[in-house]
């Protein structure tokens, strides 16, 4: 949240602190691999896994595994006060509302992962992703919140 409020996440579960001064290494409550952490009114949120997922979350007390069952793989989380939205393979979209995470019904048909996912100013929901093999076809980004200028991209 700021220069001496920096989380790193990784392999093997690893999470990393930069206090300003020295990087730390908290527990973790997982050994399963860590892609994105973010962090938003003191909360942060790192999610990962290769197939299944993993959730864990930080308040200033430390880590806790809070993984909704039967979670897919997620590739980016996003954090906005105590709102948090992951996003991850096959389309999957989790939400946290209350303090626990939840599959949001976003009625897609997508089998592409998202490999991000945003919060905007106006609390719209952006996720983007799409095939991860060459050649880099079938990108998708989707929006959730008020209406924005849209359009569609056709292939030159």
């Amino acid at each position: 949240l700021g220069a001496d409020d920096v989380w790193l996440v990784g392999t093997g579960g690893v999470t990393l602190h930069w206090d300003g001064l020295a990087i730390a290494e908290p527990a973790s409550p997982t050994t399963r691999t860590l892609f994105t952490v973010q962090g938003s009114s003191g909360l942060f949120a790192a999610v990962g896994g290769y197939g299944t997922g993993v959730v864990i979350e930080n308040d200033g007390a430390g880590w806790q595994d809070v993984t909704p069952p039967f979670a897919p793989q997620l590739n980016g989380v996003a954090l906005s006060g105590t709102l948090g939205y992951a996003a991850g393979i096959n389309g999957a979209i989790y939400r946290r509302a209350g303090g626990a995470w939840e599959q949001e019904p976003t009625q897609l048909d997508v089998f592409e992962d998202f490999h991000a996912v945003w919060i905007d100013p106006d609390g719209g929901v952006w996720a983007a992703g799409g095939q991860l093999v060459l050649p880099l076809l079938r990108g998708m980004l989707v929006h959730k919140g008020s209406a924005v200028p849209g359009g569609t991209y056709q292939e030159r």
